[in-house]
C-alpha cells in the first residue's frame, strides 16, 4: 500500500462505538492504538460512503491491524456515534492511504479501490482535538440530520473551571490590597482559610461529570427530575449560608439545589470553603425567578415546601415517606421567603422552637428542613 502526504484538514468526522465516548472526552485524544494511523472523513458524505462500505456490510471480511482476516458483525446504530472533531493541531501528520491492487487486476475493482481510499485520511499518531460535536448515528442516517450536540473534553472542562477560579481569586487577592493592616491581622483565619482551599482545588482529581458541573454553572432546570429532592434558595446572599446548605444537602441526600434569584455565588471563596468539598456532590441549577424553578418541579410531580413561619404546619406533620420526591423552599436571611412564592408552593412548614424563639439563622433552618426531608 502506499500513503500520500495530504493537507491538514479543519474539520473531521470519527465514527467510534457508543461505549469508547466517555473515554474519548476524557483524553481529548483519538488514539490509533496498534494501528499506524487513526482515521476520519472530511465530510459526512464520505463518512456515509465508509460506512456503507465497512461497518454497515454484515459478514463482508476485512482484514484487522496485524493481518488477522476478519469479518463486519450485525450492524446496529444504537452502538455508534459519529463525532465531529477540530484537530487541535495543524501538524504535517496527514496521510491518504492509496490501497495497491496487483497489476491485472479488473478494472472495476481498481476503480472501486481508489474510491474507497479517497473516502478518508488518517494521522499518523494519536490525535487530540477540541470543539467536538456528537451526532446520533441512527438519526444521521435514516433524517439526514448533520448538526451534533457540542460536547466538552475533561481537558476543556478544566480549563472553562480554573478560568473562572482563577479570576474569583483575583477579585480576592485584590480586594486584601484594599485592607488596612488590622483588618489583615482579623482576616487571617479567613485568609488562610481561602489559601488552602485555592490550593486544594488545584490538585484535587475532579471526573469529567464533577467538571462539569463546577465549570458550566449553568444547569438549565430540565435537569430537574421526578422523584428527586431538591432545595431551593431564594436570594441567600451570605456566600457561607449558601456553602453551608449544599454541604447539608449533599449529606442528606439531595439531588440538586436551584438557586433562585440574587444569591451569593457557590464558586466564591467563603461559599467554597463552607461547603467543604460537596459542591460535585449535587446538581447546582441556576434560575432567574423562583417561579421557574416551582413550574419544573410541577411538572416532574414534585411536591413544593415553603419554610414560612405563618401560615405553616409543623415539620412532625408532614410524612415524608411517601413523597414522590420534593422541593424544599428557603428563603433570604433577613426577610425569609416571597410571600408569592409561600403561596405558590404546595404546602408550607415550620421548625417548631421554644417559646420566646422568633427564629434560627438560614444555613441551621435550612439543616433541619433538609434532615427532615433527606432521602430515606
Amino acid at each position: 500500500m502506499a500513503y500520500v502526504k495530504v493537507r491538514p484538514p479543519v474539520k473531521i468526522y470519527h465514527l467510534t462505538g457508543k461505549d469508547n465516548l466517555n473515554s474519548i472526552l476524557d483524553d481529548g485524544v483519538i488514539r490509533r492504538f496498534n494501528d499506524t494511523e487513526c482515521w476520519f472523513c472530511e465530510s459526512l458524505d464520505k463518512m456515509r460512503a465508509y460506512m456503507e462500505q465497512t461497518v454497515m456490510c454484515e459478514g463482508k471480511p476485512y482484514y484487522a491491524v496485524g493481518g488477522q482476516l476478519c469479518r463486519y458483525p450485525k450492524f446496529v446504530p444504537e452502538d455508534y456515534v459519529l463525532l465531529k472533531l477540530t484537530p487541535s493541531h495543524a501538524k504535517d501528520n496527514w496521510y491518504r492511504w492509496d490501497q495497491e491492487i496487483p497489476p491485472g487486476s479488473p478494472r472495476g475493482l481498481v476503480q472501486a479501490a481508489k474510491e474507497f481510499s479517497m473516502l478518508k485520511i488518517g494521522y499518523r499518531g494519536d490525535m487530540a482535538f477540541r470543539n467536538a460535536e456528537v451526532i446520533d448515528v441512527p438519526l444521521f442516517l435514516t433524517d439526514g440530520i448533520t448538526q451534533g450536540e457540542p460536547v466538552q473534553t475533561t481537558s476543556e472542562l478544566r480549563e472553562l473551571l480554573f478560568e473562572h477560579v482563577e479570576r474569583e481569586q483575583r477579585e480576592y487577592t485584590d480586594s486584601l490590597y484594599r485592607m488596612t493592616q488590622g483588618q489583615l491581622i482579623a482576616n487571617a483565619g479567613e485568609i488562610e482559610a481561602n489559601r488552602f482551599c485555592y490550593n486544594a482545588l488545584l490538585t484535587m482529581r475532579l471526573d469529567r461529570e464533577q467538571l462539569k458541573v463546577l465549570a458550566t454553572m449553568d444547569d438549565p432546570l430540565e435537569a430537574v427530575r421526578g422523584g428527586g429532592r431538591y432545595v431551593c434558595l431564594e436570594h441567600i446572599q451570605d456566600p457561607a449560608n449558601v456553602g453551608a446548605l449544599l454541604r447539608s444537602a449533599a449529606a442528606f441526600g439531595f439531588a440538586g439545589a436551584v438557586l433562585c434569584g440574587n444569591c451569593a455565588d457557590p464558586f466564591s471563596p467563603k461559599a467554597a470553603r463552607a461547603s467543604m468539598g460537596t459542591l460535585a456532590k449535587v446538581d447546582i441549577i441556576f434560575a432567574d425567578e423562583t417561579g421557574q424553578a416551582l413550574a419544573a418541579f410541577k411538572a416532574c410531580g414534585i411536591p413544593s415546601f415553603a419554610a414560612a413561619l405563618q401560615n405553616s404546619v409543623p415539620l412532625e406533620r408532614v410524612d415524608t415517606q411517601r413523597l414522590p420526591g420534593a422541593a424544599l423552599l428557603i428563603g433570604n436571611e433577613g426577610n425569609g421567603l416571597l410571600p408569592g412564592t409561600v403561596a405558590a408552593a404546595d404546602k408550607a412548614v415550620r421548625i417548631p422552637m421554644a417559646a420566646g424563639v422568633e427564629s434560627l439563622n438560614a444555613a441551621v433552618a435550612g439543616g433541619v428542613l433538609l434532615w427532615h426531608f433527606r432521602e430515606v
